[in-house]
């Protein structure tokens, strides 16, 4: 906790992690600069992770919309997803550990993909929000814990499965709606490049 802690407070002051030690790079960094922009926004980081699981949930019922699911079964899955027992569990929800923040950037991930898949066919104005997002949780996601990729089986085949079937539509602006798709990668490679860029600057590693 107190890393964390130390690394937002750091981040605050324009040290970016703080002084080099082994402790530095120890854990990504995404973490605490969030912790550092909730606390620059005033807004209470415990709450902020609430809400934003809050709003994967919406997400993900929101992504499913094109199936035309009834709205009971919409609505029992918004509370099933929301009462989830994992994100009431008190040792992880009680301290500021990673554990805490992850639920909520992979039901995203998920949610954004399939929102994506479900609206491949669609106009290209109505992917790009979905793609956008998937950008910008995707490198949140992969720099706040070491082992992210466990993520990239599950939606890759989302990815991929929403490129192969657009393409196989013959669909005339396919290589535009492929671009879209590339678009949730492209802003992950730019995103840990950002932050590896800031590293070598700061530690020369």
């Amino acid at each position: 906790d107190a890393l964390f802690v130390n690394q937002a407070w750091s981040i605050l002051h324009g040290h970016w992690l703080g002084t080099y030690s082994e402790f530095t790079l120890m854990k990504g960094p995404m973490y605490s600069i969030l912790l550092a922009a909730a606390y620059r926004a005033g807004v209470p980081f415990f709450a902020l992770l609430q809400v934003l699981y809050a709003i994967a949930c919406v997400v993900l019922v929101l992504a499913l919309r094109p199936l035309k699911l009834n709205r009971c079964v919409q609505f029992a899955l918004f509370v099933v997803l929301l009462f989830n027992p994992v994100t009431y569990e008190t040792h992880v929800h009680d301290r500021l550990l990673r554990q805490n923040l992850i639920p909520s950037l992979a039901l995203l991930i998920v949610a954004t993909l399939i929102g994506l898949y479900a609206r491949r066919l669609d106009r290209l104005r109505r992917l790009a929000p979905w793609a956008l997002v998937a950008g910008v949780t995707l490198p949140v996601f992969w720099l706040t814990r070491e082992e992210s990729v466990w993520i990239v089986p599950c939606a890759g085949l989302i990815w991929a499965a929403t490129c192969f079937t657009a393409w196989r539509s013959g669909v005339a602006d396919r290589w535009l709606r492929l671009g879209i798709f590339a678009v949730p990668i492209g802003m992950c490679m730019l995103g840990t490049s950002i932050v590896a860029w800031i590293n070598l600057r700061h530690y020369g590693i």
